[in-house]
């Protein structure tokens, strides 16, 4: 009880205002439909009861208190409750087409507001993912002006956020095909310990694995195995495979979606089976 009393009296805090400004509004809705504003309403209430103060004051002064009190009594009490009822009768029925007015435009601009946040969880996820693009982007743009700078001709090979999504939901869509079972095993590699072909072999074997292809990062080859793979690969990406025509081209083609050159070579020695992607230097 009470912790409910304590989370009760927390809130109550927060309602104020809103309440606040929803009388305002009543108030401002109220004095427009009969043409006037907040302040010229009260002047004309407070003009009648002026009217019976004055009419009292004067009275006490011409012809004493008892006489006042009479008055009071007779007329000035009766006159206050005509005032009442009759501006209650006339004002009435605009207050309440004010109080409905707001009560409508309040429901209105919260169902609005409901919408817009529904809309917004539902797409929160587009959202996120074109604020990661525009970031990446934007770092993108940035090493390239770095390396403008430095005098770098050939710019470093870096899947921008957009890039990785594309790649991941062509690898996922193949994937979950049961006849495309054996399209989800291969090898990356790369030459040697150069930095920036490593860090592309891991940026591609990290989206390959949250795709669930089967790939090992660096598969162990014997010493022939590797001397063949380096003697044979080319510049930039080679894909080494046992289905050049099917296998290495669907991988060939996805990668040129993300900006990724590629040449298709057989395997080069004889104990090497599968789909081999090694990463050469730029």
């Amino acid at each position: 009880m009470y912790v409910a009393q304590r989370a009760f009296s927390g809130r109550m805090p927060d309602m104020w205002p809103h309440f606040i400004h929803f009388v305002q509004s009543c108030i401002r809705s109220f004095t427009s439909s009969i043409g006037t504003n907040p302040l010229g309403f009260t002047l004309m209430v407070l003009d009648s009861i002026a009217s019976i103060a004055v009419s009292l004051f004067r009275i006490l002064r011409r012809e004493g208190i008892d006489a006042m009190r009479r008055h009071l009594k007779l007329n000035a009490w009766i006159t206050a409750q005509t005032v009442f009822w009759v501006t209650l009768i006339l004002y009435g029925p605009f207050a309440i087409y004010g109080l409905a007015t707001c009560v409508y435009k309040d429901h209105q601009d919260l169902v609005g507001r409901l919408a817009e946040l529904q809309d917004y969880a539902k797409n929160k996820a587009i959202y996120d993912q074109r604020s990661k693009w525009a970031e990446a982007e934007v770092k993108h743009w940035q090493e390239a002006y770095q390396r403008a700078a430095r005098g770098d001709t050939k710019p470093d090979r870096i899947l921008s956020r957009e890039d990785q999504d594309t790649l991941y939901n062509e690898l996922v869509r193949l994937s979950k095909d049961a006849k495309n079972k054996d399209y989800a095993k291969l090898e990356i590699t790369s030459v040697g310990c150069e930095r920036e072909s490593r860090g592309l072999a891991y940026q591609l074997f990290d989206v390959f694995k949250k795709a669930h292809w089967d790939v090992p990062m660096d598969p162990k080859f014997d010493k022939r195995e590797m001397n063949a793979l380096s003697a044979n690969a080319v510049e930039g990406i080679t894909i080494f495979s046992d289905d050049q025509g099917n296998k290495a081209r669907f991988i060939q083609f996805t990668l040129r979606d993300v900006s990724l050159d590629s040449q298709i070579y057989p395997l080069p020695a004889p104990g090497l089976k599968g789909t081999i992607i090694m990463i050469g230097v730029k």
